[in-house]
């Protein structure tokens, strides 16, 4: 989960530019983290959010992206999208687990039959 920003999209609204780093900063301490990119000319960005800093400029600032795709666009995501996104991190991790947990047993099981 990335959050672009720029100078000039922290000052449009301080106050939320305030509630999500409290927000970013609560997910840090709890072991989720949050990438925070200052943009300075949109060289930062790529896929999706690049073309819509092409289109937009700085005014699509700040944007949120998760693999590459926009969550949120001129503003900060909110508490539930944080929340939401969080839950799909989590059962993308579950799930490479419970496929690498399969591996492991396919091939631990195929050493037994060469044994037996």
């Amino acid at each position: 989960f990335t959050v672009y920003e720029s100078p000039g999209s922290v000052s449009r609204d301080l106050v939320d530019a305030g509630r999500f780093q409290n927000s970013v900063n609560l997910l840090k301490d709890a072991g989720v983290i949050v990438n925070c990119i200052l943009c300075k000319d949109g060289s930062e960005l790529s896929g999706e959010a690049a073309e819509l800093y092409s289109e937009m400029g700085e005014a699509c600032l700040p944007m949120a992206t998760y693999s590459d795709v926009v969550i949120c666009q001129g503003r900060y995501p909110t508490d539930q999208e944080l929340v939401d996104y969080i839950a799909v991190i989590k059962e993308e991790h579950a799930k490479k687990q419970t496929e690498g947990d399969d591996r492991l047993l396919e091939v631990l099981s195929r050493k037994r039959e060469r044994k037996g």
